[in-house]
């Protein structure tokens, strides 16, 4: 792991994690009902309804995200080539465990950001050969989920699941927590997280841009270096996670403030049941 990434991530799960440390020692065994006290004592209950919103949606799609990779890594038959042949590592279990949870997280933000359509570039400017394992021997590749080419299996179209369950339930509460009336104005609760849930990505994938750098020998007396990268395209993902984001953000709000919800509960809970157990 690069220095710059560790201390990045070091930072940010240390700050969340000692805060949700602090609220639990403050809370004296009742954190949920002062969770619930400040969100109804707040002024800006609208805007901490979209905040809270798309933090839960980003997070929900990560680790979503994360979990579909750590699935397709615990299928060795598939990962195995994948490891090997694309990113040169040895294929030994300790290797491929070190891999998931030094590189996991980054590849897992990549992902999320793919699954809603945010094309990913590849530049690899070695086109000598000198380095054939970082994803593509190509000087510049553009990956997208709506890129018919890369649908070598059906199964694919599933990564759409991943941002629509995410952001439709960051909707639903954005509009719990801002207690807004009317399936109208519900509608728009739920939109308004598109904003900071690109926010939020757009902090995420800058952190998680993939750099290779290598040297190699051009002759006897010389040696050349190359820089490698992968990562989402910013300027393209702030139009993808915008509408991604108000679409599925603004039918969560719908379905909250609906009588539908009261309909279907059972039958999400006995859905959705089966899963918690497992987990």
């Amino acid at each position: 792991v690069d220095i710059p990434t560790l201390l990045i991530f070091g930072a940010l799960w240390g700050s969340l994690f000692g805060v949700l440390g602090a609220t639990l020692k403050l809370a004296y065994g009742e954190w949920r009902g002062m969770i619930q006290t400040y969100f109804k004592t707040s002024r800006h209950v609208q805007l901490l309804g979209m905040t809270v919103g798309a933090a839960l949606a980003t997070g929900l799609g990560i680790a979503f995200s994360l979990l579909f990779l750590w699935c397709v890594i615990a299928y060795t038959s598939f990962s195995t080539p994948i490891l090997s042949r694309a990113l040169c590592i040895p294929t030994d279990w300790q290797s491929v465990t070190v891999w998931s949870i030094a590189q996991g997280p980054i590849h897992a933000v990549n992902l999320f950001a793919f699954s809603f359509g945010s094309p990913i570039s590849i530049m690899n400017s070695s086109t000598n050969g000198a380095n054939s394992c970082f994803y593509t021997t190509v000087p510049h590749a553009v990956l997208s989920i709506f890129d018919p080419a890369l649908h070598k299996s059906t199964w694919m179209y599933a990564l759409f699941l991943l941002p629509a369950i995410s952001l439709f339930c960051g909707g639903r509460v954005s509009v719990a927590v801002s207690r807004v009336r009317g399936t109208g104005s519900a509608m728009l609760q739920g939109a308004f997280i598109a904003i900071p849930f690109t926010v939020f990505m757009i902090v995420l994938c800058l952190i998680s841009t993939i750099t290779y750098t290598g040297n190699f020998g051009i002759s006897t007396t010389s040696s050349g270096t190359f820089l490698e990268t992968a990562g989402v395209d910013i300027f393209n993902m702030l139009l993808w996670s915008l509408l991604s984001g108000a679409v599925f953000g603004a039918l969560g709000g719908l379905y909250q403030a609906s009588t539908l919800k009261d309909a279907l509960r059972p039958i999400l809970t006995a859905i959705v049941f089966p899963v918690f157990l497992i987990g």
